[in-house]
């Protein structure tokens, strides 16, 4: 029998057929609720709650955000994606993307079309509205 340096004994540990921790059953989020007794939907009611103290924190700047995002986009030809404003104005593209549906409502800007973006995915491109 052939005795094993480290890496190869390693390498027969972490196969995925005796990969152990892998094979565990992963418990549910309704699991782990019955386990620590906690309510149902109270992983929901906390997250709508972070949700509504996120919204109330972004309120007093959404239209200075709001003035960013459009100067931006007058500044490159009038349409872009979210990627490209938020490299544009140094935001990040969650806080761009989220403006952008917000401007739409107001009816500020349009979609107008779609592109490839940095992860190979198509992703709106944004267009004021004249």
């Amino acid at each position: 029998m052939k005795q094993l340096n480290f890496f190869e004994h390693l390498g027969e540990i972490l196969r995925p057929e005796t990969d152990f921790v892998n094979a565990l059953p992963m418990p549910t989020q309704k699991d782990i609720a019955n386990k620590f007794n906690i309510p149902d939907g109270f992983a929901t009611d906390l997250r709508q709650e972070n949700s509504r103290e996120a919204q109330k924190a972004i309120q007093p700047h959404l239209s200075r955000l709001h003035s960013i995002i459009l100067s931006a986009l007058n500044n490159l030809g009038g349409e872009a994606t979210k990627d490209e404003i938020a490299a544009f104005t140094c935001l990040k593209s969650e806080q761009v993307h989220k403006r952008m549906s917000e401007l739409e409502k107001q009816g500020k800007v349009i979609p107008n079309g779609k592109r490839k973006g940095d992860a190979g995915v198509n992703i709106t491109i944004w267009k004021i509205k004249v």
